[in-house]
């Protein structure tokens, strides 16, 4: 009798641990729902998907994009960034003033792109390049005519651009490949901002991007800092370095020279890529490249710097960096190194000197005080080096994650993305 009721006792408090456990897992749940709620309606991987966690299903939406609560024809304004190109287009200046205003400007950090910096990313494209702007109306008085006019004010914007996304199995010959559109300058006003304008711009320019070309039907997005209870494609963090004590590194031994790239031999780089990648598929699984013309006119225009090691007549390392367009402090600007590809033929120690050489000659010319190198594809070498020499002075999580597509987190360094 007395070991009846223990069982019995036995069994009501486990009952009663599980229902407390899936109560707070309920909680949970309704508390991200709640605190990410346009997150939560969207066709994106979330950590509650218990499905995708063993399933790379892919595309999650096959139809079209329906109306919606966040969808809003009134205020945002679509359309094709080919039709804005020209230096003195109204919107394009208005969207250049917004995003040095408002995209990231603080006391120490300022972005400040001009015309020249950012229209080149969205050229040399087989699919259209798209942007939507989020106007509120304004009320200007006519003193002469007494008279009120009705105006509008960019208060928003964001634009999408295409990328070929590569899928690499290594038990397998080839790839399978997915264009997917990139976001960027995803930027409201100040002033504007916890009042769902940028929902309300994802949302319409989803809506409109998809119903315009049908053939792409996947996002990408990058975020830095807080995360959203999405599921990444890849996690990392980027490190920012003060290279003010940093002195010039040595020479490269004779049989080894960094070239840079240009339009003439971009292609020996693209060709690079292409067959490391399929001599090494156990070295990265995905990247993520936009079309050779776009890279083309990204290094025409000084917005990317190419460095490629060579040794007889071969390539055998590529760096890939950027000119952010932002100051830590007044005068201090930013380069980027966001990605790198190393051959197996190159030792570590040659590939982290022969990187440190190619940051030397870039900071000599165009006077960059800091560097900052995300944690993607062959960084994870640089950067363990770097950090046991320099202490990194802002470290931040940073992710990429696809709208519409349900595919597994996979490492960092095993992910290359050129955007």
């Amino acid at each position: 009798m007395f070991h009846n009721k223990i069982y019995l006792f036995t069994i009501v408090m486990i009952l009663y641990i599980l229902a407390f456990i899936i109560m707070c897992i309920m909680c949970f749940f309704a508390y991200i729902k709640i605190k990410h709620r346009f997150w939560a309606m969207q066709p994106v991987f979330h950590f509650y998907d218990l499905y995708y966690w063993f399933f790379n299903v892919g595309i999650i939406r096959h139809d079209l994009p329906k109306k919606n609560r966040y969808t809003n024809f009134k205020n945002v304004s679509f359309g094709k960034m080919s039709n804005l190109l020209d230096k003195t287009n109204k919107q394009m200046k208005q969207f250049i003033f917004l995003i040095q205003q408002h995209y990231l400007k603080n006391k120490d950090n300022r972005f400040h792109p001009e015309w020249i910096n950012i229209v080149p990313y969205f050229v040399g494209h087989k699919h259209p390049c798209f942007v939507s702007f989020y106007y509120e109306p304004k009320w200007i008085e006519d003193v002469t005519n007494k008279t009120i006019i009705e105006d509008k004010r960019m208060i928003g914007a964001m634009t999408s651009r295409p990328l070929q996304v590569s899928f690499y199995n290594k038990n397998k010959p080839g790839c399978n490949t997915l264009d997917v559109y990139y976001v960027d300058y995803l930027c409201v006003d100040k002033n504007y901002r916890n009042k769902n304008v940028a929902p309300q711009l994802i949302q319409t320019h989803e809506y409109h991007q998809s119903h315009t070309n049908t053939d792409i039907c996947v996002s990408l997005f990058k975020r830095e800092g807080e995360m959203t209870g999405i599921i990444p494609l890849c996690f990392y963090k980027t490190y920012c370095f003060n290279m003010r004590k940093w002195t010039t590194p040595l020479g490269l031994p004779v049989t080894t020279s960094l070239l840079d790239t240009d339009s003439q031999n971009v292609f020996y780089a693209w060709k690079f890529i292409k067959e490391t990648i399929d001599q090494t598929k156990h070295s990265i699984y995905i990247t993520i490249l936009p079309e050779p013309s776009n890279l083309i006119e990204l290094i025409k225009t000084k917005n990317l710097f190419l460095k490629m090691v060579m040794n007889d007549k071969e390539v055998q390392a590529i760096y890939f960096f950027r000119k952010v367009c932002t100051s830590v402090s007044e005068g201090k600007e930013v380069l980027s190194c966001f990605a790198s590809v190393k051959s197996k033929h190159i030792t570590n120690e040659l590939f982290i000197h022969a990187f440190k050489v190619s940051v030397s000659s870039i900071v000599k010319k165009y006077k960059f005080s800091y560097l900052t190198v995300e944690n993607i594809s062959n960084n994870d070498i640089l950067i363990q080096n770097l950090s046991s020499k320099s202490i990194p002075e802002i470290v931040s999580p940073t992710a990429y994650f696809l709208y519409n597509f349900a595919y597994q987190t996979i490492p960092s360094n095993k992910i290359l993305i050129i955007n």
